[in-house]
């Protein structure tokens, strides 16, 4: 049985990577997208109906924080995680996507419990 593997994307802390969300969504089983802030722009209308059906078909979850403020992406991404990992042990890989060392306490908890995990840094392009 292949690895079902789930990728978090802090997409604040790393809001270039909503350009490779149909990328990440070819590669992993689950892409969650976590944020904790008001605005910000995830997709395109033209986009709509495929981005519909991935997150009907439960490929694809968009995550609002129920609280904002300082570490609250990380929090539910943490908390996220931890859920998965108690109710879907075929979920094997956790990949998340920040520039944010504090998850890698995350990363360590996953590993603990048996799972591999990763936390992936991408340089965040600036706007001009």
């Amino acid at each position: 049985m292949k690895a079902k593997k789930i990728l978090f994307i802090d997409i604040e802390n790393q809001p270039n990577e909503i350009n490779r969300i149909k990328e990440h969504l070819e590669q992993y089983h689950l892409v969650a997208i976590v944020y904790a802030q008001q605005g910000g722009k995830l997709f395109t209308l033209d986009d709509l109906d495929f981005y519909a059906e991935k997150m009907q078909s439960g490929n694809l979850i968009v995550y609002k924080s129920p609280k904002s403020g300082k570490n609250a992406a990380d929090f539910s991404i943490t908390f996220l995680a931890g859920r998965i990992t108690a109710v879907s042990p075929e979920i094997t890989h956790f990949d998340i996507v920040s520039n944010d060392a504090d998850l890698d306490n995350a990363i360590g908890n996953l590993k603990y419990f048996g799972k591999t995990a990763s936390r992936l840094s991408r340089a965040v392009q600036k706007k001009p």
